[in-house]
């Protein structure tokens, strides 16, 4: 039997799940059922996992204490690029070594920043952040590399678009997202920061035939996107020292050339516990505020903005398809 004839044995929902956990790489069942609520219970999420399983699709391991994490097997490779106007155009299989190993718990902390994103839209109708609306392991061009051939690449933990509706007017976020588990030395971390203030400023390579001008990435954005930092894996006081320190050193840093870049920092469980749209990431001011930049006395209403898109009344929302699947990347990255 074909892919495509095997996923067509499949209800729409388990086959984008399928999707969504080939996107995202590795996903628990308790994240895969808040991503899918509103369709499945979850005893009939177990079930669907469990039957992709059993056609080969899927593959599990366990964390401590029996929950189950999911990963997309090749011959699940192979069925997702079946699907027609897929979401994610690369193929990305990682071995059950690598999933049950010490990057486990990066990729479900980023992912659980994906899934915050969802609970939030899901409380905030018609605002749509769904299952595929953040992409994991994003890399940026920056520039030639220092005495070696070839262009270095920034690799963003994820990216995601959060299509916001307020007052019948559609406006689409876009943010970067890095997750530090505490593993690194803080100079280190503000270090790899100051690597979107080259990401911001890179044009391309020389020669290179382009539509404009200006720093490359506008070919993907229509606005540099808000640099949000998580931090996890650490007390709480340490935590909070962090967030503050970090702040204090990218402005000691970079201050002079990356002022055009939104960094928001943010402490993990705080995030879990109140949603993005909660003051619970510190600016670059020392202020705090929601992803968004908004302090809690701001209103709750979008600036007038030339280029946004407003709807009228009686004009239907956007499919959500048409925004939970970015187009293909002009820059080839993927």
């Amino acid at each position: 039997m074909t892919a495509a004839a095997s996923v067509a044995r499949f209800s729409r929902v388990q086959v984008e799940m399928l999707e969504c956990v080939h996107q995202h790489r590795l996903l628990s069942t308790a994240q895969v059922h808040a991503l899918y609520r509103d369709a499945l219970s979850l005893r009939r999420t177990q079930r669907a996992l469990a039957a992709m399983e059993r056609v080969g699709w899927l593959a599990s391991v366990r964390q401590p204490g029996g929950m189950k994490l999911w990963f997309v097997t090749e011959r699940g490779a192979d069925a997702v690029e079946s699907i027609g106007n897929r979401a994610e155009l690369r193929r990305k299989v990682i071995p059950r070594e690598q999933a049950a190993g010490p990057l486990q718990q990066h990729t479900l902390a980023v992912n659980e920043v994906g899934v915050a994103f969802a609970r939030a839209a899901r409380e905030r109708p018609p605002d749509e952040f769904g299952p595929l609306s953040w992409r994991n392991e994003i890399a940026h061009p920056i520039g030639p590399r220092p005495g070696r051939r070839g262009t270095e690449m920034l690799i963003a933990d994820a990216e995601l678009t959060y299509l916001q509706v307020l007052d019948g007017r559609v406006r689409l976020h876009w943010a970067l997202v890095e997750v530090d588990r505490a593993t690194m030395a803080l100079e280190t971390l503000v270090s790899k920061l100051g690597r979107y203030v080259r990401l911001h400023e890179h044009a391309g390579p020389p020669g290179r035939q382009r539509i404009g001008a200006g720093p490359l990435w506008r070919e993907h954005y229509p606005d540099f996107p808000a640099l949000l930092v998580v931090l996890a894996n650490a007390s709480h006081r340490r935590l909070w020292n962090r967030r503050w320190l970090v702040q204090s050193l990218w402005e000691r840093d970079h201050a002079d050339r990356g002022e055009r870049i939104d960094v928001r920092v943010c402490i993990y469980s705080e995030l879990m516990e109140h949603g993005p749209f909660a003051p619970v990431f510190m600016d670059d001011r020392q202020e705090m505020v929601d992803w968004l930049g908004r302090s809690p006395d701001d209103p709750d209403e979008p600036e007038d903005d030339p280029d946004e898109e407003e709807l009228a009344e009686d004009d239907p929302l956007p499919a959500f398809a048409e925004h939970a699947k970015p187009a293909p990347d002009p820059w080839g990255r993927w």
